[in-house]
């Protein structure tokens, strides 16, 4: 078959190879003053390599004061070109076209992100997720600021970069403009919406002013904001014609701003939701649409180009999940792509933290310039008998590294299956592609010739001396923490997982636990009609999620009318009830229900390796070591493999 998706497709002058696009992400890999490190350089490499058609780099910060990451990457000045211009020069040893990215960040910072520098927008409002309350930008300032675009795109262009993307949406400075929810002003900057775009339309002439004509520009913009008063599509077809007219060659379709956390959608969003937009776009100009939302299947990626909603498809977190996507859709191995899941974890949990980005299902992110990132090995002359005790998360990726390092490896698993733990993330609501990632293991596992064995409980080295092992991965996880407290064994308690293995519980629930595990168990319940109750002792439940996962949990808890009692305590378990106290108030209370869900954390199981410690070289890692979560295990276990 011949996909539409491999074929080429011009931006302006410049020929693109497939229709594949790496979207604009931050990472964070770049040095504090905006220069490229060869963390940076070495992630879009991969990319290149992997195949894919165009990459647009995370927004370059026009200056200090743009900057909405402490480590994004910058052109504000003229020592920055050389790290960058090694970036361009790696990716064009490979087919790729690459565009930078070029934004003001406005609002959407903070005094520690920006270098504790002065905060603007067009109006004083204040961010709704930063909570920064800017300064209105004077008309000198927006001259200055158009100017600053225009020396940052001819130090892109010195940089031999492709073509220039403005961006223009998810609530940044010019999107701030754009808008009538966030620009509030009566001067020419403001009003009309011919007035809200004279700040891009400044830009844009500036742009052109200062780079060679075949340099292509395009134009990245939300075509929905979903805030009150904000853009919407009608706005956004109006704008999108006018950009054709100043001359931009390509458009680039998003939605959304930081207050509503929709242009980085989580699991809980359908694939390809925003497609539509793009294509009612795509009606109105003869310049190419580049689509995104939540792409992370090329045959996905497929039908969109097909059937003509979009020239282009970008798929950004699928990128990160494995670079070598594209490549593997063209020579027919996509049972081997490693899709994202979209759990957020690793890329935008931690970005939020101001931290570099990581990826739960690809631990090489962020490592790509240490020993953890191993290559495939022809021949070892000191190969091992790595044997890797624990078939969940840890264990899998281990013995994916210590094979891929040409090692000869053993992975023993107490179950039926492997998964650990893992195999039951994906039964809560909206995380069904969670069982990608183990199917993808199992693929990987046997493409690499691991030898596994299932059903098999090591209890001592006796297995360990049968299969010769030279070095031993203990992943062997954790066990449920279970309540020292009356009744605690009795039939109607039961562990949050065993319900998800199909364990009957009755129509009223309490569940002890209000951190993720506990909360998506109670929306799991909840979709099935079961009257829930979460009962937690800190002062709010699943602190450990993202702020987009967070958004979807309450609004789910409200539909199900699930009852959440934080600052609460177990006191005591009944037949058909349980106690609990308020914390701050020292009121008690008695919950009716039929069954107890214990969803309480985890400890780690560490008894074979009490046994085995001083008689092999072993490594004990995951869970078993300290209680977490994927991402930490899969990492923990990569890099055990890596050195073994």
């Amino acid at each position: 078959m011949s996909y539409k998706m491999l074929s080429s497709c011009n931006i302006g002058a410049v020929t693109i190879p497939n229709r594949f696009v790496v979207p604009a992400m931050v990472t964070n890999f770049c040095n504090e003053d905006g220069t490229a490190s060869e963390e940076y350089i070495a992630y879009h490499e991969a990319k290149a390599r992997g195949g894919w058609g165009l990459i647009i780099t995370e927004d370059y910060a026009v200056s200090p004061a743009g900057k909405g990451y402490r480590c994004v990457a910058g052109l504000w000045e003229d020592n920055q070109i050389k790290g960058h211009a090694k970036l361009t020069e790696r990716i064009h040893k490979y087919d790729t076209k690459i565009f930078a990215q070029v934004y003001h960040c406005g609002r959407q910072t903070t005094s520690a992100s920006n270098g504790f520098r002065k905060i603007v927008a067009p109006s004083s409002l204040r961010c709704p997720k930063t909570g920064a309350l800017p300064a209105a930008l004077s008309l000198m300032e927006i001259k200055e600021i158009v100017k600053q675009f225009g020396d940052t795109a001819k130090r892109v262009s010195a940089c031999g970069f492709d073509g220039i993307e403005i961006h223009a949406g998810h609530g940044y400075l010019i999107s701030e403009f754009l808008s009538s929810y966030s620009n509030k002003r009566t001067d020419l900057y403001g009003g009309s919406l011919i007035n809200r775009t004279r700040f891009l339309r400044e830009i844009i002439e500036e742009i052109h002013s200062r780079v060679h004509m075949q340099i292509p520009v395009t134009v990245r913009i939300s075509a929905h904001e979903f805030m009150p008063g904000g853009i919407d599509i009608a706005d956004c077809a109006a704008i999108c014609m006018m950009l054709e007219e100043y001359g931009i060659k390509g458009l680039h379709i998003s939605v959304g701003t930081y207050g509503d956390n929709a242009n980085v959608p989580s699991m809980f969003t359908s694939h390809g939701w925003i497609t539509n937009y793009a294509e009612e776009i795509k009606k109105l100009v003869s310049i190419p649409i580049i689509t995104v939302g939540r792409i992370n299947d090329p045959f996905v990626a497929e039908s969109i180009v097909r059937s003509g909603k979009a020239d282009f498809v970008a798929m950004g977190r699928a990128s990160i999940a494995d670079p070598e996507l594209p490549n593997k859709f063209k020579a027919y191995r996509s049972e081997s792509i490693r899709y994202c899941i979209a759990c957020m974890q690793g890329c935008t949990g931690l970005l939020h933290k101001d931290k570099a980005i990581r990826c739960l299902v690809n631990p090489l992110i962020g490592t790509m310039t240490t020993s953890v990132g191993v290559s495939p090995s022809v021949e070892r002359h000191n190969k091992k008998n790595v044997v890797v005790i624990g078939g969940g998360p840890a264990g899998i990726a281990a013995a994916i590294a210590a094979a891929k390092n040409g090692h000869r490896v053993t992975l023993i698993e107490k179950q039926g299956d492997l998964g650990g733990r893992f195999t039951v993330a994906a039964f809560p609501l909206a995380k069904g592609e969670f069982a990608n990632y183990i199917a993808w293991a199992r693929g990987e596992l046997n493409r690499l010739n691991v030898n596994i064995i299932l059903n098999c409980d090591v209890k001592d080295d006796t297995i360990l001396q049968e299969l010769e092992c030279d070095y031993c991965i203990l992943a062997c996880g954790a066990v449920p923490i279970i309540l020292n407290m009356d009744n605690i064994d009795s039939s109607n308690v039961v562990l949050a997982e065993d319900v998800y293995k199909g364990r009957c519980v009755g129509d009223e629930i309490v569940i002890v636990g209000g951190g993720l595990v506990g909360v998506e168990l109670a929306l799991f319940l909840g979709f099935y009609n079961k009257k829930v109750t979460v009962i937690e002792m800190a002062s709010s439940i699943a602190q450990e999620a993202t702020s987009a996962i967070n958004q979807k949990v309450k609004e789910h808890i409200d539909e199900y009318k699930i009852r959440i009692m934080c600052n609460t305590k177990l006191c005591s378990i009944g037949e058909n009830f349980v106690d609990v106290v308020n914390m701050e108030t020292g009121l008690q209370e008695r919950l009716s229900c039929n069954n107890v869900c214990l969803a309480v954390g985890y400890k780690a199981k560490q008894d074979l390796y009490e046994k085995i410690k001083g008689k092999y070289n072993v490594a004990l890692i995951g869970d078993a070591q300290i209680p977490s979560n994927a991402l930490d295990a899969i990492k923990a276990g990569y890099q055990a493999g890596a050195i073994a």
